[in-house]
């Protein structure tokens, strides 16, 4: 076996390889974790908007139930100034019994506000609920398929240790001048580096040769490195 034709055996597991570091880095399931979790950062994104609403009408509450706290204060306030005896001029008892029957009326639509904001946050907390569910849902198939890419993952690492392996063993055999060459031409060729000529075809192109072109490199010595004047990748005879 000439040195051209031990190349195109280390052509075959360069290409092997290559097929297997695709796999790892494009595999199917890392693309399904990928949409999954482009769907889970949108449901993230709706529950944050939901908290966020939440948060804002628990500061309302918040507000009406101080003022709540503070119109009941004035209103026992005034109660206690009208029956301690402190006011006696009749004139002054209707404005204490009118301010009171204010800070009732006040009292009264503060209760009713806040009851209808603990309405609006009861709603709240079920969207808010079911929105973070969705993302649990989401962030539980992540972890199973993150599980199963890991598996398959291994298999992959296996099989390129593998195939280097052997990679190594083929590669032995070629001088390194030799290999040097190949590794560049294939490197710069979208890893295909050396072809066979068949039938005046290079099998690495596709493209016809010359008959002449052809008639020159049948007619080289065998130990010659013919390249394909079409491509330059090395061409065996």
């Amino acid at each position: 076996m000439s040195d051209l034709d031990a190349l195109l055996d280390v052509q075959a597991i360069d290409t092997r390889l290559d097929v297997l570091r695709h796999q790892r880095a494009h595999h199917p399931i890392q693309a399904e974790i990928d949409g999954i979790a482009a769907e889970r950062r949108i449901a993230a994104d709706a529950a944050a908007t939901i908290d966020a609403e939440r948060t804002e009408m628990v500061r309302a509450q918040k507000r009406i139930d101080d003022e709540v706290v503070s119109v009941r204060a004035k209103k026992d306030g005034a109660e206690a100034k009208l029956y301690d005896g402190s006011v006696q001029a009749h004139k002054e008892l209707m404005a204490v019994q009118a301010e009171i029957a204010s800070f009732g009326d006040r009292q009264t639509e503060l209760e009713d506000a806040e009851l209808e904001v603990m309405e609006q946050v009861e709603e709240i907390d079920g969207r808010l609920a079911d929105a973070r569910s969705a993302v649990t849902v989401y962030d539980d198939r992540i972890a199973v398929l993150e599980a199963e890419l890991a598996v398959a993952l291994e298999r992959v690492d296996v099989e390129l240790a593998t195939v280097e392996a052997e990679r190594l063993g083929a590669a032995a055999a070629i001088p390194a001048a030799l290999l040097t060459r190949y590794d560049g031409i294939r490197e710069a060729l979208g890893g295909v580096g050396v072809a066979r000529l068949s039938g005046g075809t290079c099998l690495g192109c596709g493209m016809t040769l010359s008959a002449v072109t052809v008639d020159q490199i049948k007619k080289l010595p065998p130990d010659a490195e013919p390249t394909c004047e079409e491509c330059g990748r090395l061409l065996v005879r």
